[in-house]
């Protein structure tokens, strides 16, 4: 099977949900000894309550990768309809359009103006450009930054469900307690495969951090959401830090401006009759 050149590949990649500033330590402005505890409940509740509320986004995005020792710059138009479609129009730091790119929950479509080729199939596509699965929700809710804390209710009252606590500052949910987290992070035997961590502002309710650890396979995925602006009324994360770490590391910072809300486009794509099919 063709597959397109590596950069637009590495494009691809940069709306993959998995990574993360590890090393960071989030930061807020609010001394974590006026901080008051609160149920796990609550806070799911007020995190769910308060998630951002849109139908049509569009931003310029500035956009830096590294993976494997490669780096990229890019800038990206975009263009999201809630739940229907992310249009993206993808150029060079200092340049003119080299791909443009529509992905819908169930098809994916670009034009690679570079190598005069293009794609037309299933959003399954994606899976080849990173390590991991893609889903259209993934990459909307990593683009807007909003997050639905999935809780599972067949889990029993001591193992599985989330904890809360305070740490950074910030309410922390956990799916394990920090006990068990430790021994497996130091490849000791539990019962736990995965971690899930949520850290949480205390006077928005918004998802600062996230982190996911799989323990069996020694990788973390770690998002952040950081800089946030009120645009018609709403908190708006104008910086996302990502990171992935596994045998060859994944880093990404995208940087959003000009966001505005709901106010409905279009999203061109036409396919050249001179340009050649990916299979």
């Amino acid at each position: 099977m063709n597959k397109p050149a590596n950069t637009f590949g590495f494009v691809l990649i940069l709306f993959y949900f998995t990574l993360s500033l590890a090393a960071c330590s989030p930061k807020t402005s609010l001394p974590e000894s006026k901080l008051k505890k609160k149920p796990a409940k609550f806070i799911l509740e007020a995190t769910k309550n308060n998630q951002l509320q849109y139908n049509w986004i569009s931003s310029k995005m500035s956009c830096s990768a590294s993976i494997d020792g490669k780096n990229a710059d890019l800038n990206i138009k975009l263009r999201l309809r809630k739940d229907s479609a992310i249009w993206m129009s993808i150029s060079p730091a200092l340049g003119i359009e080299m791909a443009r790119v529509l992905i819908t929950p169930d098809s994916l479509k670009y034009v690679n103006r570079l190598e005069k080729k293009y794609y037309t199939g299933s959003v399954l596509h994606l899976y080849s450009f990173s390590p991991a699965k893609i889903s259209f929700q993934i990459l909307q809710n990593l683009i807007v930054g909003t997050q639905n804390i999935k809780t599972d209710k067949k889990q029993t009252d001591n193992h599985g469900k989330f904890k809360a606590s305070i740490e950074n500052q910030m309410y922390l949910l956990s799916s394990i307690n920090k006990k068990a987290h430790q021994k497996s992070m130091e490849g000791k035997k539990t019962k736990d495969n995965d971690g899930v961590f949520y850290w949480v502002l205390p006077n928005t309710f918004k998802v600062r951090r996230i982190e996911e650890v799989n323990y069996s396979k020694k990788q973390k995925i770690i998002i952040e959401h950081d800089k946030y602006e009120t645009i018609k009324g709403q908190e708006f994360p104008m910086s996302t830090k990502l990171f992935f770490e596994d045998t060859k590391p994944l880093t990404i910072t995208i940087e959003h401006s000009r966001v505005e809300l709901n106010t409905p486009l279009k999203l061109p794509f036409s396919i050249s009759s001179k340009y050649e099919p990916i299979y």
